[in-house]
């Protein structure tokens, strides 16, 4: 194996992309998993001190990692008013694709709390 230059690694396409079955919607969404700066402005913008805005968190994550369909802020802000179950597999295959496995939504929510 060689040595990697700074530019190669930067251009290497290194974030998972997942297909999820949405039976709740009939059909496929594919979701990938985020950069570590993306995580960390997600939960930083999220953060409401003690607490965490979940809504908020969850609406920037599905705005981040929803690939297809993309969906702005208003779709995302919509779809978290559909099926939980839904709503709760993407954010569990965002985070597997993001390397966060054995994290559901709450406890990574948690993990990351001041």
């Amino acid at each position: 194996m060689s040595d990697l230059s700074i530019d190669s690694i930067l251009k290497t396409d290194d974030l998972a992309e997942v297909s999820v079955e949405m039976p709740e919607w009939g059909g496929t969404v594919t979701v990938r998993g985020l950069g570590y700066g993306e995580w960390v402005d997600i939960r930083d913008a999220a953060n409401r001190g003690e607490r965490q805005d979940e809504k908020l968190f969850s609406r920037l994550l599905l705005t981040h990692a929803l690939v297809s369909p993309a969906v702005t802020d208003d779709q995302a802000d919509a779809l978290l008013n559909k099926s939980m179950s839904a709503v709760n597999r993407l954010a569990d295959k965002i985070m597997e694709a993001s390397n966060l496995m054995g994290n559901s939504l709450q406890e990574s929510e948690a993990t990351f709390q001041d």
